[in-house]
């Protein structure tokens, strides 16, 4: 996946020159065994949990939207994107190889569209629940790329008509699109996403699903890292409520970077391919608590993300490769989420608004995008960032 030079919206799965949009991910993780309980003797064995498909009708009911109440994520309780860093965190002996190979090291613009139409470069990710009653179009999937099994290939999912994948699901961009179907209890995910469907087959290039009971690493696969397109980004009504309270976004953060090399567990696939960057799935934190955070001169929306990035929170993932030039590239949710179903734009109505109260610039859209710098003022990042 890629994203652009700014901090922002936007991913690509293949290759270290895509364009895409993000903010960060973690090393190593160590995933825990559950305990076995025998069964009493002659008790029946338990059945075998396996996973469910899309219903062959749509399901009836509201079209609840996927908003989760400000400060809680309520999928993927393994992963290490919802624990905190250990109170006493391992700095990798290739932090500072690792941090000279990414080069200028910043986190760009907080980038997304000023009004519903869009734009061809919000990269944001458009997450979406399964459409139900009335507004439930199926359609089944088919990925276009000859790359092996893909996984979710002739699956039906139920969309609304109204719904829109980044980037407008334009030929040549990565048009992401997550469906999160609470029925099913699953996640899918999609990369290079052609709108509309035709004939009721939505073509896509690739795509996965991962359960929502899950970590949301590996079989995702609209990344390339295959981790979940919900978790990790930030979302526009957790960054607000982190900034006027001064608390953090509830999990780590996603990021893209410029270079990346190979992948560390859970992971199992990497588009990064450059000797002596980091590979995907490594953890990074800023290593300065929430009081020096707050000391400095940044602006509240950056010191909410720094705060939540620092060795008392959760730290960043690297999830992809980015392209870009400001060494990270967080991602965000797409505001189109909302306004596809005709609601407010979170981003535009709640990020906007602060970002004027304290004097910032890029709060005028230009060329329909907003571009709120997230310049770390006061946080001298090659020494303070730490790889675990």
């Amino acid at each position: 996946m890629q994203a652009t030079q700014s901090t922002q919206v936007a991913q690509s799965a293949q290759g270290d020159n895509v364009q895409s949009a993000r903010i960060g991910m973690p090393t190593p993780f160590a995933s825990p065994k559950p305990a076995i309980v025998p069964a009493p003797p002659g008790a029946p064995a338990p059945p075998i949990a396996r996973p469910t498909v899309a219903p062959a009708v749509p399901p009836t009911g509201t079209n609840p939207l996927y908003d989760p109440p400000a400060g809680t994520y309520p999928n993927f309780p393994q992963s290490q994107f919802l624990q905190r860093l250990p109170l006493t965190p391992t700095v990798n002996a290739n932090t500072a190889a690792w941090l000279a190979k990414l080069g200028t090291l910043g986190f760009g613009n907080l980038q997304f569209a000023a009004n519903a139409a869009g734009a061809m470069q919000d990269y944001g990710f458009p997450i979406y629940r399964t459409a139900y009653g009335a507004n439930a179009m199926p359609v089944k999937i088919h990925c276009t790329e000859p790359w092996g099994k893909c996984k979710v290939e002739g699956t039906t999912v139920y969309l609304d008509a109204r719904e829109r994948p980044q980037d407008g699901g334009n030929p040549g961009h990565d048009s992401h699109l997550a469906i999160v179907d609470t029925q099913t209890g699953l996640e899918y995910d999609f990369w290079g996403t052609q709108w509309p469907p035709k004939n009721g087959v939505l073509n896509v290039e690739w795509g996965g699903s991962c359960p929502l009971s899950g970590q949301g690493y590996a079989s995702c696969s609209a990344t390339s890292s295959g981790t979940a397109l919900s978790i990790g980004i930030i979302r526009a009504k957790d960054l607000a409520a982190a900034v006027q309270t001064g608390g953090t976004l509830p999990y780590a953060l996603q990021s893209g970077v410029k270079c990346s090399n190979g992948f560390v567990a859970p992971l199992t696939s990497s588009d990064g391919k450059t000797a002596g960057c980091p590979p995907q799935g490594s953890r990074l934190y800023l290593a300065m608590h929430d009081a020096d955070v707050n000391a400095t001169a940044a602006s509240g929306i950056v010191k909410a993300i720094m705060r939540t990035i620092d060795e008392d929170h959760y730290g960043m993932f690297i999830t992809d490769t980015s392209g870009g030039e400001n060494g990270f590239s967080l991602i965000a949710e797409n505001d189109v989420s909302y306004t596809a179903e005709g609601l407010p734009a979170p981003f535009v109505n709640q990020i906007v608004p602060l970002a004027q109260s304290e004097g910032m610039s890029g709060t005028t859209p230009s060329n329909n995008l907003y571009y709120i710098p997230l310049t770390t003022t006061g946080i001298d990042l090659p020494s303070m960032l730490k790889f675990l």
